[in-house]
């Protein structure tokens, strides 16, 4: 529906309840924390909001501005697929099985199949975290029954080409300054040099028997749970330690300038909030997200008072009204708990700004019951991969926490 279409009488909401609406979507604008829909929503949003809208007109304006630029992951998840021809279960498996060329292949119409899935930008499937069960950011709609990762907290852009160059910032030294009138205005210097980032290829193959593949919502369910999630598992080890040579991503650990904070006599929490502070006293940036492996994180929630009460409620689980939050935080940023990160240290960083993820396809899908002695046995051959590129603009935006 479009913000401008006019409210009949019978429709008119009263203040009360325009205010609740009001307040209803600045509450989930403010929780969003992906950029591209923290752009979009927040126009429409105050749109909405001027002109008397509900929250689910906003809602069905901002899934049609989402649509219209790209963006084919939105913030929707009870709606957004339906809005765009896509399913309504927002698994990776679900996409696949819900595509025509699968289902051709399943009612035997083909022996090879291939397509692309656009928009994947991290892992969208059900009870898959680290820990098993269900996952949700900041108590926000966004991510719920989700497991959380790195991509999640960067920038994501799209390429064409099969390199991306960008500009790194190795220092920043800010010269803007009141000036008089008539007065020399000061120049602001960057120091600044071009790097190359080339997209490389993440991929993964299994075979699955033809039984399965018959079974739609099993076959969705494999498919997201161990394929797709190997894939973009991998992805995830790369942003953060491929070394550039050969055929890896050069990951952020691999970049000159990201900062050091020892854990020394602190507590892990203590450790971690010093690097916060390191991210915003030696770089223009502020912290935006935690990368932790599960074991560290585990020793962190296990964290007791001196009377042996759990250090539950004061500084990572409850949010600024109180309310539980499901989704690990630590000093108000979203953890990343993930086995692709080292045990003993953590990474904080800016990752929002700092650092951004270019896919140079979405995930490319390849089945076929002709690979090998597949027709003999009965089986079909499924292919996940992704091209994609990492760009670390500022290293100092980071900051490794080690002796965890």
């Amino acid at each position: 529906m479009d913000l401008e279409t006019e409210t009949t009488p019978q429709r008119r909401m009263t203040r009360t309840q325009e205010s609740d609406h009001a307040q209803k979507i600045r509450e989930f604008v403010g929780a969003l924390r992906n950029p591209a829909w923290k752009h979009s929503a927040e126009a429409i949003g105050e749109r909405a909001i001027l002109e008397g809208k509900s929250f689910t007109e906003f809602r069905e304006k901002a899934v049609q501005t989402f649509t219209a630029e790209g963006i084919i992951d939105t913030p929707f998840p009870d709606t957004a697929h339906r809005s765009i021809g896509g399913p309504s279960d927002r698994s990776i498996g679900a996409q696949i099985v819900a595509r025509s060329e699968f289902q051709q292949l399943q009612r035997g119409g083909k022996k090879t199949v291939s397509f692309e899935l656009p928009g994947i930008s991290s892992i969208r499937s059900i009870g898959t975290g680290d820990f098993g069960g269900t996952v949700q950011h900041l108590g926000s709609p966004v991510f719920e029954n989700q497991r959380l990762t790195i991509a999640d907290l960067l920038a994501v852009g799209t390429t064409s080409s099969g390199t991306v160059r960008y500009p790194r910032e190795n220092s920043f030294a800010p010269s803007a300054t009141a000036v008089g009138e008539s007065s020399q205005k000061p120049q602001q210097n960057f120091d600044v040099e071009p790097v190359d980032a080339p997209a490389r290829k993440i991929a993964a193959w299994t075979r699955i028997s033809s039984e399965l593949l018959q079974d739609a919502p099993a076959a969705s369910d494999y498919l997201t749970n161990r394929l797709s999630f190997a894939v973009l598992r991998e992805e995830e080890r790369q942003i953060l330690f491929g070394d550039g040579t050969g055929s890896n991503l050069k990951g952020i650990f691999s970049n000159a300038g990201v900062q050091t904070q020892q854990k020394a006599g602190d507590t892990a929490p203590d450790a971690i909030r010093r690097a916060i502070g390191n991210v915003a006293i030696n770089s223009d940036f502020q912290a935006s997200g935690i990368v932790i492996h599960p074991l560290d994180w585990q020793g962190i929630e296990l964290l007791k008072t001196t009377t042996g009460e759990y250090l539950v409620g004061s500084i990572f689980v409850r949010g600024e009204m109180g309310q539980t939050i499901k989704a690990p935080t630590l000093w108000n940023l979203p953890v990343i708990v993930t086995k692709s990160a080292t045990a003993g240290t953590a990474l904080v960083g800016d990752f929002a700004r700092a650092a951004q993820l270019f896919r140079r396809q979405g995930l490319l899908c390849e089945l076929s019951n002709q690979d090998s002695d597949n027709f003999t046995r009965n089986l079909v051959t499924v292919l996940c991969e992704l091209r994609a590129a990492l760009a670390t603009y500022a290293p100092a935006a980071f900051c490794d926490v080690t002796g965890l």
